[in-house]
């Protein structure tokens, strides 16, 4: 567990937020609790397990009230579009290589 009082990647500050790792069986699960970010919040969770036969992974965030120019100026330099932002993303898949891994992919999201 790191509790974190914000940081900074690439010029963009994050707020406070816990962030957590599990490594037991070969299995990873990673979570960050919410945080502000962009003048809105988001949260997100990871899971790698090899403890089966097939190796799974699964990933997902929520995001709401993020100010989408910020975000689209910043990672793609694109800014001819704004307003506030709420997503969600999940996403799992399984595999022993990248083409099982893309083939087996599932999920869904919101906007």
């Amino acid at each position: 567990v790191l509790d974190t009082g914000g940081f900074s990647v690439k010029g963009v500050d994050v707020g406070p937020s816990r962030l957590m790792a599990v490594l037991k069986n070969g299995r990873l699960e990673a979570s960050s609790s919410e945080a502000t970010l962009f003048d809105g919040k988001f949260s997100s969770n990871l899971v790698l397990d090899t403890a089966g036969a097939v190796p799974a992974q699964g990933f997902s965030f929520r995001m709401s009230g993020v100010q989408a120019q910020p975000v689209l100026t910043t990672f793609a330099n694109f800014k001819k579009l704004s307003g506030s932002v709420d997503a969600t993303v999940d996403v799992t898949s399984s595999g022993n290589s990248q083409k099982s891994i893309i083939g087996n992919l599932n999920g869904g999201g919101t906007a």
